[in-house]
């Protein structure tokens, strides 16, 4: 939505899109400092993209961990350097739909669904989440305790990073039933007027957990007795 805005350049994840071509190139590499990646200079060279309008570009706090910026003191470094003047957050507090999206991804290749002629595709059939062996953002498998709290962990920075005058949105208030929410609220905090688009996209995991999963019994079941266990019923 934002990038049918003429005044915005929407450039979505500028280091994630790098990040996932250098793994691709390099399989075995590991997540963490390395020769001869600058992500100052990779946000800069798209930057120029821009000319005449407000450059914003999606980031998380796995992009910088994969840049070796595993520090406050490292990201604010490079935010200010890349002249970030405005931050806009958004959280999501049920991590398990969270790891099913991104787990569906990884074994689908499908993020998003478009909508055409203004109805949307049928939903897909449930999939078979694994427990142990979940697609990791580093390579190597964990399990789905490993992956909820690493989204836990790492969403611990972006308030921090975000700072005071941040924008903050929540996905179940600001995105979930109405994308279009998040939309007024980010235009209106960047000075623009809204154009009242469409919403392209929809969502790939609708439903509950059954309708999205074939094994959320035993997803329950394996989170039964952790903080995690008010996930599987929303």
């Amino acid at each position: 939505m934002l990038e049918e805005h003429p005044g915005i350049y929407w450039d979505g994840e500028t280091l994630g899109r790098r990040l996932r071509w250098w793994l691709n190139e390099y399989p075995d590499a590991y997540l963490g400092p390395r020769p001869g990646a600058c992500p100052f200079g990779e946000i800069k060279r798209r930057f120029w993209r821009s000319p005449g309008t407000r450059f914003g570009f999606e980031l998380t706090p796995r992009d910088l961990m994969a840049f070796g910026l595993d520090d406050i003191v490292a990201c604010e470094r490079l935010l200010k350097g890349a002249g970030v003047d405005r931050r806009i957050i958004l959280l999501r507090r049920n991590h398990l739909r969270r790891l099913v999206s991104a787990e569906r991804g990884a074994i689908h290749g499908v993020m998003h669904e478009r909508v055409r002629d203004g109805r949307a595709a049928s939903g897909r059939r449930p999939f078979e989440m694994p427990l142990d062996r979940l697609h990791s953002f580093a390579g190597k498998p964990m399990s789905i305790e490993e992956g909820l709290a690493e989204f836990a962990s790492s969403d611990g920075m972006i308030p921090v990073l975000g700072g005071s005058d941040a924008l903050r949105l929540v996905y179940e208030d600001d995105v979930l039933a109405d994308p279009g929410i998040a939309y007024e609220k980010v235009v209106a905090f960047l000075g623009l007027e809204s154009t009242h688009p469409k919403v392209p996209l929809r969502r790939t995991n609708p439903g509950r957990l059954e309708d999205v999963v074939s094994n959320a019994a035993a997803i329950r079941d394996r989170l039964r007795n952790t903080c995690w266990a008010w996930m599987c019923h929303e």
